[in-house]
Parts: C-alpha cells; sequence; structure tokens
C-alpha cells in the first residue's frame, strides 16, 4: 500500500512516532490506542508504516 491510498488517522499516527513526539518511557501501543483511539490490531499499522518510513531515510 503507498502513502496516498493509507488511512489518514494511520500515516498521522505513523509520523508520530516517527517525529518521536510519543513518551519513550512507556510502550507506543498504548500510547497509539489512547492518541488516536485504535484497537490493538489498528495499532499495528501505524507501527508497522513508521518502520518503513524510518527505513526508506537511511
Amino acid at each position: 500500500m503507498i502513502a496516498s491510498e493509507m488511512d489518514p488517522k494511520v500515516l498521522e499516527a505513523a509520523r508520530w512516532l516517527v517525529l518521536g513526539d510519543h513518551d519513550n518511557r512507556r510502550p507506543a501501543v498504548p500510547q497509539l490506542r489512547e492518541r488516536f483511539g485504535v484497537n490493538l490490531h489498528e495499532a499495528a499499522a501505524p507501527s508497522r508504516e513508521a518502520h518503513l518510513i524510518r527505513a526508506r531515510t537511511h
């Protein structure tokens, strides 16, 4: 899936992870659930996309 086809909420959450705006002392998934209102299954998509974004920058 390319970014233009992605759910905007997923892309926003992925960017949030990549930019480091989350609390690094806490696990990211609970923060995604709190901030973006996603369930556990949905929290995997932003995590996966954040990983891909980081990989493309190196």
